[in-house]
C-alpha cells in the first residue's frame, strides 16, 4: 500500500473533463504528492506515456478521437497498470473489453467515487480490482446448441417456431 507522501505519476483519460477532474482530486487527497495528468483526449495521453511513463493509466472507454478501445492497445504487451472507468454495460464494449489487458475496472456509476481510492491503491499494487456490478458482463457468454436443449425444452422452442400459442 501506497502511503499518503507518495509520488506516483498518474495519467487520467476521460472525455468527461468534469469528471476526469474529479478524479484527480480523488488521487491527490489519497497521494498528496502525486503528479496527476487529466487529459480528454487519447493521442495527447499516449504522447505524455510514451514521453515518460506513468505508474498508473486510469481511463474511460469512449474517448472521442479514438475509434472503440484503441487507447489501451499500446498497452497490451506492457506492465502498465491499468484501471478502466465506465459505467457502460453493453455486450458491444465487454466483447472489447475481453480483448485488452489491464488491472482493474471500476463502475463509476454504481460505486461512486467513494470506493475509487481502493480500486486505486489495487490496481497501482498490480492487484486486480473489479467492481462487483461488472462482474457477471465480464464472463463469456454460453453458446447454448439446439443439440444441448433437453427433449422438453426442445418440444417448446419447436412449438414457439410453430406460432403456437401459451395455452397450446
Amino acid at each position: 500500500m501506497l502511503s499518503k507522501q507518495a509520488s506516483p505519476r498518474i495519467v487520467v483519460l476521460k472525455a468527461d473533463r468534469l469528471y476526469g477532474d474529479l478524479i484527480c482530486r480523488q488521487i491527490k487527497e489519497l497521494w498528496r504528492n502525486a503528479t496527476v495528468l487529466v487529459f480528454q483526449h487519447g493521442f495527447d495521453a499516449l504522447d505524455s506515456i510514451q514521453a515518460e511513463p506513468p505508474d498508473l493509466f486510469v481511463a474511460g472507454v469512449k474517448i472521442d478521437d479514438m475509434d472503440g478501445l484503441e487507447h489501451f492497445e499500446p498497452f497490451i504487451d506492457t506492465t502498465l497498470p491499468i484501471l478502466v472507468l465506465t459505467s457502460r454495460k453493453e455486450a458491444r464494449t465487454f466483447e472489447m473489453l475481453r480483448g485488452i489487458r489491464y488491472d482493474g475496472i471500476y463502475d463509476g456509476h454504481a460505486e461512486g467515487l467513494e470506493n475509487l481510492p481502493a480500486a486505486l491503491q489495487q490496481v497501482i499494487q498490480r492487484r486486480l480490482y473489479v467492481s462487483p456490478t461488472m462482474v457477471e458482463h465480464l464472463k463469456r457468454p454460453k453458446n447454448i446448441t439446439l443439440d444441448a436443449l433437453t427433449e422438453k425444452e426442445g418440444m417448446v422452442l419447436w412449438l414457439i417456431g410453430d406460432s403456437s400459442d401459451d395455452q397450446m
